[in-house]
Formats: structure tokens, sequence, C-alpha cells
């Protein structure tokens, strides 16, 4: 079989850089074999940035197509004041059980990068609270670069991120010896960096921003207005007709591609999307997808959704399934592999078919 093999650098905030594994297309000698499943109405594709939350991007996916199907709404112009914030959801990635109400929204954690990675967990939260922020009211959008090439993209972003991180450093650093000091280098820096990425936090969030206990904390604060709490800038999210779907309920140890594609025809027939929540990106995919380097440890975890299965067959007769994914590496992604179809048993196998591994939401 002849796959084409991508192996796509991805940079993060922490300036680390991976090859990715694990999305084979298919040459030209193979087509599409037979009938076709398809989710409709599914919300334009999303870049995720250099900033690592493709998991809130994944659950982003899947609420807003919910709202699209609940409301019949067309989810390909989707207004943001209808759209949940991605920055927001990001921070309900976390362990529900550790909160004092976890129906209340103020009670999960304002940072961007928690414990909890699976996009399976932001939206188990979201059922819990029934309520995100708007993403007009925190929009990512604004924070992305507008260059017209990748590499153009990937300098500005780059570029940005080292200068939140920077920005914060320099203020502990001040802080330490000179509180005044610390004070005025924050409401200088804090200016610069709202006017530079057309931020909607105002001075004093700034300023607030800056004494946070971390980074993340920072980073988020700096990008998530404190009116974003407020009830008129939320997206109620009614759960009382709806339910999650979980596979599988355990850990599995043992290779389960078959159960697994036949789960997610059966929601696609069923024209629901399906979240992945994990699968390893690693050359040499481990059960925790870890890679030790000469700077430490790598992850190479993922999270993305399916949204079509269909067989690729070539004129022999040989024949392969294949996925459809809505990734959050961007629309730029998607064109350069075939709109997203790869092959889906590479992809799924990295999964290890863990607790968890697919999720979804249906109406019962």
């Amino acid at each position: 079989m002849k796959f084409l093999v991508l192996m796509l650098a991805i940079f993060v905030a922490t300036e680390s850089s991976a090859q990715i594994y694990g999305f084979n297309t298919f040459d030209s000698s193979y087509g599409p074999n037979g009938d076709e499943l398809q989710v409709k109405n599914m919300p334009p594709v999303r870049s995720q940035d250099t900033l690592g939350v493709c998991y809130a991007f994944s659950a982003s996916a899947i609420i807003e197509h919910t709202i699209c199907k609940e409301n019949k709404l067309d989810c390909k112009d989707l207004p943001n004041d209808q759209r949940p914030s991605v920055l927001d959801l990001a921070r309900y990635a976390t362990d529900p059980s550790k909160l004092q109400d976890k129906s209340d929204p103020n009670s999960y954690p304002k940072e961007l990068g928690n414990e909890f990675t699976f996009g399976m967990d932001i939206i188990l939260n979201m059922f819990n609270t029934e309520s995100v922020s708007k993403e007009s009211c925190a929009p990512f959008d604004n924070i992305v670069s507008k260059a017209r090439s990748v590499n153009e993209q990937r300098a500005d972003e780059e570029k940005m991120w080292l200068q939140f991180r920077n920005a914060y450093d320099m203020y502990k650093i001040k802080s330490k010896d000179c509180e005044q000091c610390a004070l005025d280098y924050a409401t200088t820096t804090g200016k610069d960096l709202q006017k530079s990425y057309n931020l909607k936090t105002n001075n004093l969030e700034m300023l607030k921003a800056f004494g946070a206990a971390t980074y993340q904390e920072f980073l988020f604060r700096a990008l998530v207005p404190e009116n974003c709490g407020k009830a008129g800038k939320r997206i109620r999210f009614y759960t009382t007709e709806k339910k999650m779907g979980i596979w599988p309920l355990e850990d599995t140890n043992k290779p389960n591609y078959d159960v697994a594609i036949t789960k997610i025809k059966e929601q696609l027939s069923n024209d629901r999307p399906v979240l992945v929540n994990s699968l390893c990106t690693l050359k040499q995919p481990n059960r925790e997808c870890i890679k030790t380097t000469s700077n430490g440890t790598e992850s190479g975890g993922h999270g993305l959704v399916i949204t079509g299965f269909r067989k690729m067959c070539n004129k022999s007769g040989k024949c392969y399934d294949a996925v459809k994914v809505h990734n959050s590496w961007g629309q730029a992604w998607q064109d350069a592999n075939n709109d997203g179809w790869v092959e889906a048993k590479e992809l799924l196998d990295r999964t290890r078919y863990q607790y968890g591994t697919l999720s979804w939401i249906e109406f019962k």
C-alpha cells in the first residue's frame, strides 16, 4: 500500500517541536469505494495556533455541532455570540471531584493548561455547569497571526507566545526587588500586549493577570476578561435532553480496532461527530505517550474529532478503512491532507484503546 506519511513539525508555546505520526493519507491510486458516512453541518475547522489546547478545540467542535443541531442553525456561519469560547472551555479540563461546587463555573481554575487534557473531561464539565463564555467575549482569532504563509504565521505565533512568557517572567523578577518597578513594568507592558494583540481585557485586569501565581493563570486572565463570567456573556447548554457516550468504559489493554470502528460508524450514521480524546503521535507510541529527549520529556498526545468514514480502494481491489478528521491544525492542514481523510487503523491504534478513547453527545 502506498501511503503518504505525514511528518509535520508542530511548535508549541514551550518552543519545543515534534514530528507527528499517525496521519497516513492515500496516494492517487486509491479512491472512495461504496457508501460513505459523513456528519452534516460541522463548524469550520479552526487552528489552535501554537497553544497546546487541542482538547479545548476538539470539545468545542462537538459542542458547536450539538448547538447547531438542537437549534437548527447553520454551523458554517455560527456567530461568535453563539459559539463557546475555546479559551474558557480549556479551564474545564479538570477533575470536578476536587471542586467545591462542580455546577458553578467560577469554581473551575482560571488557567490555560490544566491537569486533564481530554476533550471528554471538558464536555463532562459542560454537563455539570451547563454554560460557558461566548467566543465573542474572548475571541481566540484576535490573537491568531494574519500572515499569509504558514512559515510567517508560525514565526508570528512563536514571537507572540514568547512575548507573553517573557513579560510574565520579567514581572516576577522585578517584583522580588522593587514592587513599584514591577507595577510600572506591568502597566507599560500590559498596555503593549493589549494593543499588539487586540485584547479585550482592561488595564486593571491586565495588572491582576501579572499578579497570578502561575504563568498558566496569567495567560488565562490576560486573554479572558472578567466580565465573560456574567450571565449575558455566557452560552447556556441545557443537558436535560442530552447524554454523553463514552467508549471503552475501562482500559482494554489490547487492540480493539474492529470494535472501535464499529462504534464510530454507529455514531456517524446517527449524525454524531466522535471525539478521539488522545492519540499518540510519537514515532514509537507507548501507553503514556511520553518520549525522553536531551531536553527532558516530550508528550505526543493529541485530540481531534472524526466526522466521516469510507472505504478507499485501488484498481486491484485492495481496500482500507478511512476516517475524516476535523483537526485543530487549521484549514491549511485539512487542504494539504485530502480534507482530513486518513487511514483509520493507523490512527485508532495510536489511541491505545484506553478508557474514554471515544466520546460523543447524543440526544435522549
